[in-house]
């Protein structure tokens, strides 16, 4: 059988955001997440040995299956959340997002919207369920 993978690589830089070692990570080397297509293609039993493989998501452009879980799991490999903000006094503007490293601190979110920012920042109230002081 023709082996389908698809892989999908990215690097995460050592500084300033080292990657959190997994069970299935090493330190030295780059993420990778390998993403299977086309499972609408093969057997059950095939779908359930690739599934269980670390690092791995499988999916079906053609079925529209596991896409939003590709997706999922870039974001949780990469380490990003989502940051809305509020002026006072107003709702959250939940349509634009600032898209950060789980690490990040407020200095790094200022000068991802503006690079004086830092400077004449103030404070900042920061709220949610994810918010680790």
């Amino acid at each position: 059988m023709k082996d389908h993978r698809k892989y999908i690589k990215w690097y995460v830089p050592p500084f300033p955001f080292p990657p959190s070692p997994g069970p299935h990570h090493s330190p030295a080397q780059p993420h990778s997440l390998y993403v299977y297509n086309k499972i609408d293609s093969i057997s059950l039993t095939h779908l359930n040995t690739l599934a269980r493989e670390p690092h791995t998501a499988v999916m079906s452009c053609e079925l529209d299956l596991g896409i939003s879980d590709v997706v999922e799991r870039c974001w949780q490999e990469l380490q990003l959340m989502r940051v809305y903000t509020k002026r006072r006094g107003a709702e959250p503007d939940f349509s634009e997002a600032l898209i950060v490293r789980r690490d990040s601190t407020i200095e790094d979110v200022c000068d991802q919207v503006h690079r004086t920012l830092r400077e004449t920042f103030k404070y900042a109230l920061v709220w949610g369920a994810r918010y680790v002081h």
